[in-house]
């Protein structure tokens, strides 16, 4: 029965009799040497406001006196009548049962445990104990209970589904090959570079420009992002196809495998792109570009038709390289030009790097009708990078006025969940379609955020004209990154991406960690999934950490020992991999140090001991007070 990750283990199950038991850090579930068993039932599935009867039962296979039963009812669930908690004997031949009546308050996804425990020791916390769940979703006015097996539903089963509320049609692929002039066969193009590889070997990024021409153009703007980017502690380099070269997908591809080392690649300009194709959520046959190709080093891709779209991918499917693109060429609204939005788009870049483009430090989710069960959820893990967020999720209320006057407000992030296509994106008022906000809305309006992750169906399309993510990021003052959808779908389980970032993690690492995660897992929800902008920023309260190498006074630099999980040694003669930390800024004047691990230096013992990289995250004995002499 799979159960992690889905609550807390409140007690270890324990049994000590007649030489066998357990006592607390083992991890019985499931384990048949506990008599007691938990059974727990309902007699129906409510819609919301409507009664349930809950039934637990709790059987033993000896007996077993001084039992004690809990049902446990998740938030927005009450008690009606009966009772949630048992107590007395339960015999072998006498099991035991009662029955509570409840109601939900709102539609969602939902968790009822049931706990029956006898303590044999507490002073050493041993205990007997039987546990059951069941699982739920109320959604709308429907209620959906889970398998027999009594496991969690999916994200993707509950949430619902996004919609194109365009009134053209997404650009095909044949719209797209229309327009480019690339070969289909693999061929022999090979970007150039005059960058010359610093001594130091971190992790390489590469800026790959479409044409020489376009690199020449932004030739002031590339060495300061690339003087930025070493500062961060990467080993830069721009790359550029020669004028009048055709680079197919499968020859880009070619180079970045080529790449010993790599971590990413940002795409400036009209690089080829991978289409992929498949019937989706059992409804339609749909196709759309997919950056993932390119992020999947080692998998099979296949185009079994012949038709130039992908149709299969197998193999080891998960993502190696970080991608993200800067696009530009098919943004034209009010007279824009590509060279000049590519500038300006550096420009705040650099200025956002060196603290000169602050928004206030906090979080916006803002969420439309249709998922306002999950608000809850996607707002928490939003929160974790964040000290302070602000939930918006009536239904009277959201709405495009209401939206906009957030975004002029200030905020680092936003979490934007809301029907669209990829010109733009259409909410709901009270349940019904009311108002629409389009890409020259938010060029104009010029939001005051500079991260945005969008729950917007196929609002990152950077194949179509003036797609909406693009205008995100490509507007005057603010906007960095966009985090989106070439497809119908966006980004579930949430927190496998926030989490991350809020550990100090890069937007392009810990989507690479999402990815590998929760991504790979659905192919209809989320392989339109990609990054717009520089994938190298921190969406951070405490800022853009920086990579450095400590040098004591004898000459040698620290080291976290053996990659990290022992002590934090003076006694390496270069730096390499494990003698580079990430610095953290976290603010009046402390710091916190991650080691290439992704552990975090410990003053253990709370200091007077040795330090020692091994910490998940950042609490009191994991800061330290940077002082300049």
């Amino acid at each position: 029965m799979k159960r992690e990750g889905l609550f807390t283990l409140v007690i270890v199950i324990l049994w000590l009799m007649q030489g066998t038991g357990f006592s607390k850090g083992d991890d019985p579930l499931g384990d048949e040497s506990s008599p007691l068993n938990v059974t727990l039932s309902m007699s129906n599935i409510p819609l919301v406001n409507e009664t349930a009867t809950v039934a637990c039962r709790v059987s033993s296979t000896m007996d077993v006196p001084d039992v004690t039963a809990n049902i446990i009812l998740p938030p927005n669930a009450k008690l009606v009548e009966g009772d949630l908690t048992w107590k007395g004997d339960v015999g072998a031949e006498n099991p035991a049962e009662f029955n509570a009546s409840i109601q939900f308050s709102n539609t969602g996804a939902y968790l009822i445990e049931a706990l029956a425990w006898k303590v044999i020791d507490p002073e050493k916390e041993v205990y007997l104990e039987g546990r059951d769940a069941i699982y739920l979703t109320i959604k709308g006015e429907q209620a959906l209970a889970s398998s027999e097996s009594k496991e969690p539903l999916k994200e993707t089963e509950i949430v619902k589904r996004l919609e194109w509320r365009g009134t053209e049609n997404p650009g095909t692929y044949e719209d797209y090959i229309g327009t480019q002039k690339f070969s289909l066969a693999p061929g022999n193009v090979t970007p150039v570079t005059d960058a010359t590889p610093n001594v130091r070997k971190p992790p390489n990024f590469i800026i790959l420009v479409r044409s020489e021409a376009l690199k020449n153009s932004l030739s002031t703007e590339l060495n300061r992002y690339v003087a930025d980017v070493e500062r961060q502690g990467y080993d830069a380099q721009v790359w550029w196809y020669l004028d009048g070269s055709s680079p197919s997908p499968a020859n880009l591809k070619s180079f970045l495998q080529s790449r010993t080392g790599l971590y990413g690649v940002l795409l400036v300009g009209d690089l080829p792109t991978a289409w992929f194709e498949k019937f989706t959520f059992g409804e339609s046959w749909e196709q759309w570009p997919i950056d993932l190709y390119y992020m999947d080093l080692d998998g099979t891709w296949t185009d079994a038709d012949s038709d130039g779209l992908f149709d299969s991918h197998t193999g080891d499917r998960a993502p190696e390289i970080v991608v993200a693109r800067l696009k530009a060429d098919n943004l034209n609204l009010q007279g824009a030009t590509e060279i000049n939005l590519l500038k300006n788009y550096f420009n705040k870049d650099h200025l956002y790097r060196a603290g000169l483009l602050p928004q206030p430090k906090r979080g916006l989710s803002y969420i439309d009708d249709d998922w306002v069960p999950s608000a809850t959820e996607w707002n928490n893990a939003h929160g974790r990078v964040y000290d302070t967020t602000t939930l918006v999720t009536d239904k009277a209320t959201t709405a495009p006025t209401d939206y906009k006057n957030k975004l002029a407000l200030g905020y680092d992030s936003v979490l934007i969940a809301c029907h669209g296509w990829s010109g733009g994106q259409q909410f709901k008022v009270n349940d019904a379609w009311d108002g629409s906000l389009i890409s020259q809305d938010i060029k104009t309006l010029d939001p005051k955020a500079i991260f945005y992750n969008l729950f917007i169906c196929s609002s990152t399309r950077f194949t179509d004209a003036n797609y909406y993510g693009g205008w995100h990021i490509f507007t005057s003052t603010n906007g960095l990154v966009a985090i989106g959808s070439t497809k119908t779908g966006s980004m579930l389980y949430f927190d496998n991406y926030y989490l991350p970032l809020a550990q100090g993690e890069t937007v392009g690492s810990a989507f690479i960690e999402w990815f590998k995660e929760s991504g790979v897992t659905d192919i209809d929800w989320f392989y339109g999934m990609n990054i717009l902008g520089d994938p190298l920023l921190t969406p951070l309260k405490y800022g853009t950490p920086m990579s450095i190498a400590l040098r004591a006074n004898n000459g040698q630099y620290m080291c976290a020992e053996n990659g990290g999980g022992n002590g934090v040694v003076a006694n390496r003669n270069a730096v390499g991999a494990w003698e580079t930390f990430r610095l953290i800024d976290l603010g009046n004047g402390n710091v916190a140090l991650r080691a290439a691990n992704g552990q975090y230096l410990c003053a253990e013992n709370g200091g007077g001991g040795a330090v020692e990289a091994k910490s998940n995250g950042i609490g009191a004995w994991e800061t330290f007070g940077k002082i300049d002499i």
